[in-house]
């Protein structure tokens, strides 16, 4: 007997995300036509990435003293806002870093140089950056809710905390605080504070549908289904095109058995968004259940398609081959999965089971002792290895003494010892003999006395 196993994917709580840079507007100062003032205005006004860079450069050369030292640092600071834009963080760091250096009380300069370190995932100046800006102004709720964020990267949890509560206490109708503070108290598994900080920001923003989103994975967590349910049915109603929502929302029809339900919603994710691996995954689980194992392939290889380095899906799909007798497919798929993932001990032990299908005893044997020694309580590696001793070698000692450790790991299923569409077809013979009987009656009795 092998160890069916099916793998469900749920997205998982993120974050609310951070807050923006800021771009600085300066009054007009008097003088001639074409001068830093007016390369600058001009730069502010325009909505044109590369326009606004070109008269902010021109304003930059255009400088002179009088034209005020704070006003050079917002020129220097607006152009790597532009930079920052187009995903040039370097060159954006590069400007702030300037800005900074001319005005070192420029706390919005400093905010968005941390920003841009915190993109290219420089975390140690990201927090040295918006540490400088806080000490600057101290009352400034999106340096604290982005310097959380850095945390909440970092897996410095509590600290992120911290800086969430700071950011609250600064703004109190800051929801975006609120909906963090709930994804690190979701980190920490204390699911029912994150509940608290996700209902504080729907509070405030009763259409936020990340919060609805990240609730209802909370609510889960704490096994109140239907809540979870409303949840995600109203993030979908807010935003109808929220993929993600919807596969999450499948997953938890699947786990309480409304398979329709999860079908459709996958199917939902899906078209909302044709290259969503994921959800194909968990649909072609539904397919499988309901052994349409055509379409559940389908999903497999659409899934493979678009992630080819995801195992979960040449495990699965692996299975389906096996239900229809493809074993070699189901071996090539076997194969491949332990490729992009060595230490699946499942794996080796599914495809064992297939090798015994085959009659590749000694290859059997290979992969079933490596998922024993993978996992030494995994009860089928055991019987599994029973069969082979009995099957491939007649070697009855060896075949009741995998028998009992298999039995002694909890193996229960005594009728499929039995029956020939199942483990009888390897045991048939010994099952029939009376150290076999005894074995199993033994351990059935004791498991009935524990009530397993």
């Amino acid at each position: 007997m092998k160890k069916y196993f099916f793998v469900f994917l749920s997205a998982a709580a993120l974050l609310g995300g951070c807050s923006g840079t800021r771009e600085i507007r300066k009054a007009e100062l008097p003088g001639q036509e074409k001068n830093f003032s007016h390369y600058f205005q001009s730069g502010f006004d325009t909505k044109e990435p590369a326009e606004k860079l070109e008269l902010y450069g021109k304003a930059i050369a255009a400088w002179r003293y009088p034209d005020g030292i704070s006003n050079q640092a917002s020129a220097y600071n607006n152009r790597g806002l532009v930079y920052h834009g187009l995903g040039k963080y370097e060159k954006a760091i590069a400007d702030y870093s300037k800005a900074v250096e001319i005005n070192p009380n420029d706390d919005f300069a400093y905010y968005n140089l941390a920003l841009a370190c915190y993109k290219l995932k420089d975390y140690g100046k990201a927090l040295l950056n918006y540490g400088k800006s806080l000490e600057i102004n101290p009352d400034y709720p999106d340096a604290y809710n982005n310097r959380g964020l850095v945390y909440h990267d970092s897996g410095k949890y509590e600290l992120a905390i911290q800086d969430y509560t700071s950011a609250l206490e600064a703004d109190k109708n800051y929801y975006l605080a609120y909906n963090n503070r709930g994804a690190a108290y979701h980190k920490l598994k204390d699911y029912q504070k994150a509940v608290e900080d996700y209902s504080g920001a729907i509070a405030i923003n009763p259409d936020y549908a990340f919060a609805h989103f990240s609730r209802a994975i909370a609510y889960e967590n704490l096994g109140q289904n239907e809540k979870a349910l409303a949840d995600y049915s109203r993030a979908v109603e807010i935003d109808p095109g929220y993929e993600e929502a919807f596969n999450s929302r499948g997953y938890l029809h699947e786990n309480m058995k409304n398979y329709e339900k999860a079908l459709a919603d996958y199917s939902k994710a899906v078209e909302i968004n044709p290259a969503y691996a994921n959800a194909y995954l968990n649909r072609g689980i539904v397919y499988q259940n309901f052994k349409d194992y055509p379409s559940a392939i389908a999903d497999y290889s659409k899934t493979i398609e678009l992630e080819p380095g995801n195992d979960l899906a040449y495990v699965n799909r692996g299975l389906v081959y096996e239900f229809m007798t493809e074993y070699d497919k189901s071996i090539a798929d076997y194969t491949r999965a332990i490729e992009l993932n060595p230490s699946y001990s499942l794996v080796y032990n599914s495809r064992g089971w297939v090798y015994l299908m085959t009659a590749q005893w000694e290859k059997a044997k290979t992969d079933l002792e490596k998922a024993m020694e993978m996992d030494p309580e995994n009860k089928y590696s055991y019987l599994n290895l029973a069969e082979y001793y009995w099957t491939a070698k007649k070697d009855k000692q060896k075949a009741l003494e995998y028998l009992k450790l298999s039995f002694e790991k909890g193996f229960n299923r005594w009728d499929d010892l039995q029956n020939e569409a199942l483990d009888g077809y390897f045991l048939k013979g010994l099952n029939k003999t009376r150290e076999f009987e005894d074995l199993a009656n033994r351990y059935k009795t004791a498991a009935e006395g524990a009530g397993q």
